[in-house]
């Protein structure tokens, strides 16, 4: 009983596929939609709030380029739409 547990299954049936039964691709894929949509819906949010502050600093003009938390955030929220798009460029390749 414990010589039939510990033989090796790769050489029991010379006939039979190696590796799992199924596709490793369709498990995966049903679990990276979610994240992907999560990621493209995350990039669009902050690229428009990377395009409202570019537009707003155009409208009120160069005064506002003095102010550090508006450029922080415009500078956060460009980082991560770079790295939300990065991403997305990584997870579609093969």
């Amino acid at each position: 009983m414990v010589d039939e547990c510990n033989r090796d299954l790769s050489t029991a049936d010379p006939d039979a596929k190696k590796g799992p039964p199924f596709k490793m691709s369709v498990v995966l894929s049903r679990k990276e939609i979610p994240m992907r949509a999560y990621v493209i819906t995350t990039g669009i949010v902050f690229a428009a709030l990377v395009a409202v502050h570019v537009l707003r600093a155009i409208e009120e003009g160069p005064q506002l380029l003095k102010e550090p938390p508006f450029i922080l955030t415009t500078l956060a929220a460009a980082a991560l739409f770079v790295w939300a798009m990065n991403l997305l460029l990584r997870s579609s390749r093969p």
